[in-house]
């Protein structure tokens, strides 16, 4: 979309601070995927709802928690990040950095609360905020790819 709207230098741009996303957006993956079974076993052996409930909000918590600092740490850091690995003639995409380093609390929101809703049995609505999402995603893309 980048391209087709801007130009190519701009995908550049943004190809490089998605380089640095990757990275911010692996620990908030990798810890769902790993406290996902630890809440599928407690919920197969019948522990009360309350207990539950509150290791669910407990899981939720941590791992936006954790994306938040991530975000913030690459988000202040960009400028260093960006600089020392791609040099000055990149420096364009540190703003770019900036802005998609928040992206890491909407995606690990989005895959822990993924994984509860699958755990609950409740595949039809993940469908509903998958398809949601998707077309909030593409709708907001035609509206601030060209202004920003």
């Amino acid at each position: 979309m980048i391209g087709n709207m801007i130009d190519n230098e701009s995908v550049g741009y943004f190809a490089t601070a998605g380089k640095f996303l990757d990275l911010t957006l692996f620990l908030p993956t990798v810890l769902t995927q790993t406290i996902t079974p630890l809440l599928v076993k407690v919920r197969e052996t019948g522990t009360k709802g309350g207990i539950r409930k509150t290791r669910k909000k407990a899981f939720v918590s941590i791992t936006v928690w954790i994306s938040i600092l991530l975000a913030l740490f690459t988000s202040v850091c960009s400028h260093w990040l960006i600089y020392l690995t791609f040099g000055e003639k990149y420096s364009l995409a540190v703003p770019i950095l900036q802005i998609l380093a928040w992206k890491t609390i909407g995606m690990a929101l989005s895959s822990s609360a993924g994984q509860i809703i699958i755990m609950e049995g409740l595949q039809k609505w993940a469908f509903i905020r998958n398809m949601l999402g998707c077309f909030i995603c593409i709708g907001l893309n035609y509206i601030l790819i060209p202004k920003y």
